[in-house]
């Protein structure tokens, strides 16, 4: 009997479509000439929110120089699945909910948005937290926010 050879999967066969709509959007604005230089695919994958180290990107990279969109979607389909964001956020304020309450007080909240990060103007945050009583339910304001 003959055995049947098994297709290789391709790893780009891992991505869901519209990780690869967004891929083909981020590549065409960094690429020229349809081509994307090593020295932007670190910007292209923190882009696509995978946030891969520069040891990761240089392995990854191997040794090209230059990248096509096959490529791109080949590294894409091999780096880690980034981490839900809604629970990367909910985390940050469990830190701040000391007592496991659930909620986390308007001032803590304010500075938060004010000083973490880039930070939001004061303008930003008096319109994001408009109309919100102290304390804030965190989980409740991170749904409405995502």
């Amino acid at each position: 009997k003959r055995k049947r050879k098994r297709k290789k999967m391709s790893a780009i066969e891992l991505l869901q479509e519209s990780q690869i709509e967004t891929a083909r959007e981020c590549f065409n604005i960094y690429a020229r000439n349809n081509v994307l230089p090593l020295e932007m695919l670190s910007t292209v994958l923190w882009s696509l929110n995978v946030n891969p180290s520069s040891d990761e990107i240089q392995k990854l990279a191997g040794d090209r120089k230059q990248f096509k969109l096959p490529h791109l979607l080949e590294i894409l389909a091999k780096c880690p699945t980034p981490i839900d964001a809604k629970e990367d956020i909910l985390h940050a304020f469990r830190l701040y909910d000391s007592k496991g309450t659930g909620s986390v007080s308007l001032a803590d909240l304010k500075y938060i948005l004010s000083n973490m990060g880039d930070g939001l103007s004061t303008s930003e945050v008096n319109k994001l937290l408009a109309g919100l009583s102290d304390p804030i339910n965190y989980e409740q304001f991170v749904n409405n926010l995502i």
